[in-house]
């Protein structure tokens, strides 16, 4: 699975959520010279990504956040138009992004068929059943802490060797 490979280089989030309790924030943004295609947050604290690059998913996007008016606008017509626009069509779609939920967001984007997707933070990650699933959230014995510690699972998954961790290491 691809997020395997990513979640392999984001290794250290794990044990921070799980020991520390520390909650990083996403810290991307845009594509540069793709307009809009950014990270955008929402009334629940948490981001989502919305990538609608084309002038047909510039369209339903407008149309879906309720300002055709632009959608239709010879004014953003074309991508290029779009680039040298992007602070402005970046703070409408944030402001609203910014009084929906999440999911809110999600299911309006998703119905306007557009492409879409939710920045997982940690705790979505330790949540997700397919985390667990692929065995990519694995738990550790570590006797300071008087209790096991969530850390991430071996990639790439072989049938035959899937692999795992047998021991956390020595104690510090």
């Amino acid at each position: 699975s691809i997020y395997e490979a990513v979640w392999g280089i984001m290794e250290g989030v794990l044990p921070d959520y799980d020991g520390a309790g520390l909650v990083r924030s996403p810290s991307g943004s845009t594509v540069t010279g793709i307009v809009p295609t950014n990270t955008y947050p929402t009334k629940d604290g948490k981001a989502v990504v919305i990538g609608s690059n084309s002038n047909a998913l510039f369209k339903r996007l407008m149309n879906a956040i309720g300002r055709p008016d632009i959608g239709d606008s010879d004014q953003y017509d074309d991508n290029q138009k779009r680039v040298e626009h992007q602070e402005f069509l970046d703070n409408l779609i944030g402001e609203w992004t910014a009084a929906l939920t999440a999911q809110e967001v999600l299911d309006a984007v998703d119905a306007a068929q557009v492409p879409n997707g939710l920045i997982y933070s940690i705790e979505d990650i330790v949540q997700d059943p397919q985390y667990r699933a692929r065995g990519m959230i694995e738990e550790v014995a570590v006797p300071s802490l008087g209790r096991s510690l969530k850390i991430p699972g071996m990639s790439p998954k072989f049938s035959r060797t899937p692999g795992g961790t047998r021991w956390g290491g020595c104690e510090l």
